[in-house]
């Protein structure tokens, strides 16, 4: 069901499908970026595939884990691989539990770290405050309304 959205139309028919085939044990790829309640959505739309385990995708983007997490853990939905980078396939890696903790608390670190960064800035986060800098207001112009 590569680039099939749950409402397809088509998705009847890729169920029946793959459910003809006992051996074989689909996996639900899901992005880590998505909302939870989206996140419950394509899970739940997509049961009729029986999906045995999920793959989660763009850890490298994600602010937070809890959110896919908790769907993964409410729906019993085990957790079989994770990929962090532009280089999907390339960087999939077998999920293990204190990895994800690990990622989570370096991502947590890197987070305060920001913040910390942005007050030194007047509150400005540092991205947004370079962004200033390179605009017209930066290099002396005004607003235009």
């Amino acid at each position: 069901t590569a680039a099939m959205t749950p409402r397809d139309s088509q998705l009847s028919e890729q169920a029946a499908l793959l459910r003809s085939l006992p051996q074989l044990r689909p996996w639900l790829v899901l992005s880590a970026t998505t909302q939870g309640s989206a996140l419950r959505d394509m899970v739940h739309n997509l049961a009729a595939l029986r999906p045995s385990a999920c793959v989660l995708t763009r850890l490298d983007e994600c602010v937070a884990l809890g959110e896919a997490l908790s769907v993964t853990i409410d729906c019993g939905l085990p957790v079989a691989c994770v990929s962090c980078g532009p280089e999907r396939l390339e960087q999939l890696q077998e999920a293990n539990p204190q990895w994800l903790v690990r990622h989570m608390v370096n991502r947590y670190k890197e987070r305060r770290r920001e913040q910390e960064d942005g007050d030194a800035l007047n509150g400005q986060p540092p991205m947004a405050f370079a962004e200033v800098l390179r605009s017209p207001l930066g290099r002396g112009g005004g607003l235009s309304v």
